[in-house]
């Protein structure tokens, strides 16, 4: 399974109905197409892997996206892509509570392997 989380986007008005709002709705719908694009593009077509592959989108806090895709789907392990710290941030990223990798690491059902985007 691949699984592309997307970050919804922040909303800036507070009106009760602001997700009915069509431009909010257009550009969700964008995002997970170009995702799907992206996950498109990872494999190419007549590659025979020996199994089925499939692909989700999910439009949500990614942390949480990953952690609902692994406990749904049961996965056995989790790969993802981590991109690398900044020189000014490197000493500390992997110290820092609230990255998405250290979410996933802390709360994932299976193993999680990361690699450097």
């Amino acid at each position: 399974i691949f699984l592309h989380a997307v970050q919804p986007a922040p909303v800036s008005e507070t009106d009760p109905f602001w997700h009915l709002a069509a431009e909010a709705i257009e550009a969700q719908k964008a995002q997970e197409a170009l995702a799907y694009r992206r996950l498109d593009s990872l494999l190419p077509i007549n590659l025979d892997l020996g199994c089925k592959v499939r692909k989700r989108v999910i439009c949500h806090f990614v942390p949480d996206a990953i952690l609902m895709a692994a406990f749904e789907e049961q996965a056995d392990l989790i790969v993802m892509g981590v991109k690398k710290a900044s020189a000014r941030m490197a000493p500390l990223k992997s110290h820092i509570p609230w990255t998405t990798a250290h979410e996933v690491v802390r709360e994932a059902p299976c193993p999680v392997l990361t690699v450097r985007a």
